[in-house]
């Protein structure tokens, strides 16, 4: 290596020997915190997440482990496995990894199938944290330390994949803010001549931070009093039927990332907690309901699990933040049957039916479900004529063959569309039908909701 390659190099390491002491401890310290935010895997969960790129790379991993442990098992036997996904890097996601800590049944009956590199092991740090339900009585649990899990560390895995690009940009920003922090902290302490001596711009610099920092954190202080209001609306004790409409699911860390990385559990941080989800039951109170819920400032999916109101679609329509909506549609058999009324008195003849699925599409919504054993592809078309901007559509039990399903998706490729078939009274083990039977089951369909058509056949 030649003299010339060496002085750059030479002159770095002077510059590391002349720190003083307090940047030291300061690097130290914010490299411990990287470390601690970019390393350690949170575990992924399919429900909280909707299909994209980086989750397609996810299930391959998943269904990869998932496959090497099927292997070697006897005829007729199955073998159930517990499966961990961790998701690792800062500010993007870089690593996804599967692991596999325990196989059943027991190893003498299955022989030849592989058997877990390891156990599950258990958090070297937890807490026990009292958790404030929007109704009913507190409770407390056991949280662990995500970073003091060994299994959360990239140490080991039974499969996995690495974003490239992602890790060199998480690199790059790790340097970038410990160069920075070093180099900041330098320019203060010498130009002071020692940490101690505080400027009065000193003082202003760190009063103008805490301040930031606590109107942050009472800003989301009066969102959750905000929160709290709304539930306490629902939960009057004065009218049982008030409790019956409306459920808030638990609320949701809506923090930011780091901090949860940091702290090493979102629990532990209940001041970014927000209500995301409400369970809405019709009811002649809707109104009243919908403003309600209107004022949660981190509500973003509606679920009508009875129905949902025909003229409540321009009141949603006004909550530009909501992006998601469950709704359950009105069975035909039931509109005028006192039997076939929700929970709280609401007739189905007023709630949203098949005819009404295009008027969903004043809605600005980016994820859609419904759930009906009534709905056919036109429906389906219709629907998403009107639904531009919507990207994930998902059918529970509807009346449509697997090659009119494929016919829309050809015809609509940037909707990801799914159909679930599941047990229901109308269209029974739809699922297990062979496609003759289902394509006779969506005839009885479109007959039973257009009898004047039929009557002409």
């Amino acid at each position: 290596m030649r003299t010339d390659d060496v002085q750059p190099i030479r002159f770095i390491f002077r510059r590391l020997r002349s720190l003083h002491v307090f940047t030291w401890v300061v690097a130290l310290v914010v490299s411990a915190a990287l470390v601690l935010i970019m390393v350690p895997g949170e575990r992924m969960y399919r429900s909280e997440q909707l299909d994209g790129e980086w989750w397609g790379d996810a299930k391959e991993v998943y269904l990869a482990t998932y496959t090497s442990y099927q292997q070697g098992r006897k005829k007729g036997e199955f073998v159930h496995t517990t499966l961990t996904l961790y998701e690792h890097g800062w500010p993007w996601p870089h690593l996804v990894r599967c692991t596999c800590t325990e196989v059943s049944p027991s190893p003498a009956t299955l022989a030849d199938v592989p058997q877990p590199k390891r156990e599950a092991s258990e958090p070297a740090m937890q807490f026990a944290v009292i958790l404030r339900r929007w109704k009913g009585n507190d409770h407390q649990i056991e949280t662990p330390i995500t970073w003091s899990n060994y299994d959360s560390w990239p140490f080991w895995s039974d499969h996995w994949r690495l974003n490239t690009p992602a890790l060199l940009a998480n690199l790059l920003v790790a340097s970038a803010l410990l160069a920075a922090t070093i180099i900041l902290t330098e320019i203060w302490v010498r130009r002071r001549g020692g940490f101690l001596r505080l400027r009065i711009v000193d003082l202003l610099a760190g009063f103008t931070v805490v301040a930031a920092l606590l109107a942050w954190l009472e800003h989301h202080k009066q969102l959750r009093q905000v929160e709290q209001r709304v539930a306490r609306y629902f939960d009057d004790d004065s009218d049982r039927q008030t409790k019956r409409r409306c459920r808030l699911d638990t609320p949701k860390y809506y923090g930011p990332l780091w901090l949860e990385r940091l702290a090493g559990s979102e629990v532990l941080i209940t001041r970014f907690h927000h209500i995301q989800i409400a369970y809405l039951e019709p009811s002649e109170l809707w109104e009243e309901d919908l403003r309600q819920l209107g004022r949660l400032p981190y509500l973003k999916s509606f679920h009508f699990p009875s129905g949902m109101p025909r003229d409540a679609i321009a009141s949603i329509a006004e909550l530009e933040r909501l992006d998601r909506l469950h709704v359950a549609l009105s069975d035909p058999d039931k509109i005028g049957d006192a039997a076939g009324k929700s929970r709280t008195g609401f007739d189905p003849a007023d709630c949203l039916g098949y005819a009404d699925l295009p008027k969903l599409g004043k809605l600005h919504l980016q994820a859609l479900t419904i759930r009906g054993p009534w709905v056919l592809a036109e429906d389906v078309e219709q629907l998403l004529q009107c639904s531009p901007n919507l990207e994930f559509l998902i059918l529970q039990d509807p009346a449509i063959t697997p090659t009119e399903i494929a016919a829309i998706r050809e015809r609509y490729p940037g909707v990801n569309l799914t159909a679930v078939w599941q047990q229901m009274s109308c269209l029974e083990n739809y699922a297990g039908n062979s496609p003759a039977d289902m394509e006779s089951l969506v005839q009885d369909v479109r007959r039973q909701r257009y009898p004047t058509m039929a009557a002409k056949e």
